[in-house]
Formats: C-alpha cells, structure tokens, sequence
C-alpha cells in the first residue's frame, strides 16, 4: 500500500483551497505554488474535476474552484478520487484462500480497509501546513509530529508512529 505522486498532487491542489476557498486559481499558479510541471497539475486537477471536487470556470474571470466544502472534504475522498485501487484493496486470486499466501492478501486487504478508515477521519483542513500541529490527524499519529527541542538540539529525527 503506497500513494501515488497524483494523490500527493491533488492533496497539495486542495489544501491551496483551505485558506483561499472562493478563490479561482490557475493551474499554472498551483503547479508553480507546488514546484511541478503545468502538465502534471492539469492532468491532476482533470481528475478533481471528474470527481467532483474541484470546479473549472472559463472566461475572464474563471480559473479552478472549490467544489465541495473544505470542512467536510476528507482525505480519504480524495484517495478515492486519485487511487481508487488503494480503496478496493487486494483481492485474492482464490475464493478459498489457504496458507501463507492466503493470510498475507487478508491481512493486506484489512490493512487498506482500515487506512481508508483513517483517511476518513482527517479532513483536508486537518492537514494544510497551517493547521497541522493541532489537528485531529496529528493527535491520532496520522500526520507527523514537530520535533521536539531535545530532538533538535541532538540532530535526531522525530520518531513517527503510524
């Protein structure tokens, strides 16, 4: 289980909305604001769009909006949205696993199950650069913590726990 370099993007894009939620970006303006190419960010914003979570306006005034409410948008909606494999989970080939092979694709398939879960319970507010020290991801070890003055002094990194 991994996410993808769309899923980063897209939480990148919409965590630019957090602050600035009536605001029409461009795409060149996101794709600079996140150090990547306007190509990227196109195909990345064209899937929010399909989704639903993000509206494009044409003409003079238009640009990329905020399709949903950022208070209710979850992380887990968007990793629906940019890595529906990551939802579904793997499968077993076998109606009837057995043995090792078996155990290992349950044991895969809860594990995606319940970080979906996770996901859920973390709003994109919840993990804007901003808000990230006292949010509810941060308290249930989701989002990483600042390192301590004894970490800092020592050069060590923060321990994560996930």
């Amino acid at each position: 289980m991994y996410l993808t370099r769309e899923s980063e993007i897209a939480i990148g894009i919409l965590t630019s909305f957090v602050h600035e939620a009536e605001e029409a970006h461009t795409t060149r303006k996101l794709a600079h604001r996140l150090g990547i190419t306007k190509e990227h960010a196109a195909r990345v914003i064209a899937l929010l769009v399909r989704n639903g979570l993000l509206q494009s306006r044409r003409g003079r005034t238009g640009g990329i909006v905020l399709n949903v409410d950022p208070e209710s948008l979850s992380v887990g909606a968007i990793l629906r949205a940019t890595q529906p494999a990551i939802v579904r989970g793997p499968r077993t080939r076998n109606a009837n696993p057995s043995g090792t092979s078996g155990i290992f694709h349950m044991l895969a398939e809860a594990t995606s199950e319940y970080f979906i879960e996770l996901a859920d319970t973390c709003k994109i507010t919840d993990v804007t650069p901003t808000k990230l020290s006292t949010s509810k991801c941060h308290s249930q070890g989701l989002a990483p913590r600042k390192p301590s003055e004894a970490e800092i002094e020592r050069n060590v990194a923060p321990s994560t726990s996930l």
